[in-house]
């Protein structure tokens, strides 16, 4: 079967039966949730995922005679699928509502992070997938790793990087939150995801004016996807660390 076959089975069935068995909302969920790219054409899945199901969500209702609106965020969903706007935005839906879902982001970013200056480990490295050497002005090396939450438990990793590394989260922003302390300093809480974890306990700190950079916290986006360089160090044995800099992917939401 077809998802042109689908779509004319769903009309028939409409015609003759005068329902569907499913509503148009659970149709729309089961299309972002995958269930039917199995039976899409090589041309449909060539198209980036958010634009292809938006266009198959188009075909179903007019298959089905419905005017249902897309679904709003559940009571247990980050993003509703009528704001799904992007690779991020997907992977935040299908994450939440189903946690085997998972993705490694930097899958989605790999000519991004060629552009950056990273490369894959000549030689494995256990979890680490993409290198930046020290070299020039940047004299810490930077890893992106697989998991953050497995970096604390490994302590003599956890003792290279407070020396001379640093940590790159390619992720998508959950939550960027300022933050006061001190009386009238300036931090932000920031929570990422990586596409199968979260990371929090990671915050941005000011300059000696106690204020955040403008020009960094200005790119902090709810749900953009970027490249975050972190200062890793263990808090009361919880991972955490300084947020030191976000790189955007273009076309990213």
């Amino acid at each position: 079967m077809t998802w042109n076959d689908f779509l004319e089975k769903v009309k028939l069935f409409k015609k003759d039966a005068g329902r569907t068995g499913l509503n148009a909302p659970s149709i729309i969920r089961l299309i972002y949730s995958g269930a039917f790219d199995e039976i899409i054409t090589p041309e449909m899945k060539a198209q980036p995922a958010h634009t292809r199901y938006a266009s198959m969500c188009a075909d179903i209702l007019k298959a089905m005679g419905s005017k249902a609106a897309l679904p709003k965020a559940g009571a247990k969903e980050l993003v509703g699928i009528k704001n799904i706007n992007g690779i991020g935005h997907l992977m935040l839906w299908r994450f939440s509502t189903n946690p085997f879902a998972s993705y490694d982001v930097t899958d989605f970013c790999k000519g991004f992070l060629r552009s950056e200056g990273f490369d894959r480990p000549q030689v494995p490295e256990g979890d680490i997938t993409w290198v930046k050497p020290a070299r020039g002005s940047q004299k810490s090396r930077i890893d992106v790793r697989y998991s953050w939450s497995d970096l604390f438990n490994k302590p003599k990793s956890m003792e290279a990087y407070q020396k001379d590394r640093l940590l790159g989260v390619v992720g998508i922003i959950v939550k960027a939150e300022r933050k006061i302390y001190q009386g009238n300093k300036e931090s932000m809480a920031i929570t990422l995801f990586n596409g199968h974890e979260y990371i929090d306990g990671i915050r941005m700190w000011p300059d000696q004016s106690g204020k955040l950079n403008p020009l960094i916290t200005g790119q902090l986006k709810e749900f953009s996807l970027g490249l975050a360089i972190i200062r890793p160090k263990a808090w009361n044995e919880r991972p955490s660390g300084s947020f030191l800099s976000w790189t955007g992917v273009l076309g990213s939401s």
